[in-house]
């Protein structure tokens, strides 16, 4: 769905403690009238990329998140 859709909304953050440095990108889909069984209070897939550096060692990683709330990217970034 990710690959093929627009997000809605997205933030980007940087940050940087404990000797690494972080940048996040957080992406919000929404649930465009895909129906999961059981699962019908989906609203949002958020997408979570991070990358940075871990000491001299770089790293990435990506998450994905569902959510029976739709809010913007920086509201969920605050609560990932």
């Amino acid at each position: 769905m990710t690959n093929k859709t627009k997000p809605e909304d997205t933030y980007i953050s940087q940050e940087k403690s404990h000797g690494r440095k972080i940048i996040r990108q957080v992406e919000v889909y929404k649930n465009s009238g895909i129906c999961y069984k059981n699962w019908s209070h989906i609203q949002s897939l958020i997408k979570v990329e991070r990358w940075g550096w871990r000491g001299q060692k770089a790293y990435q990683e990506t998450a994905y998140h569902l959510s029976s709330i739709s809010v913007d990217a920086q509201t969920f970034s605050a609560h990932i």
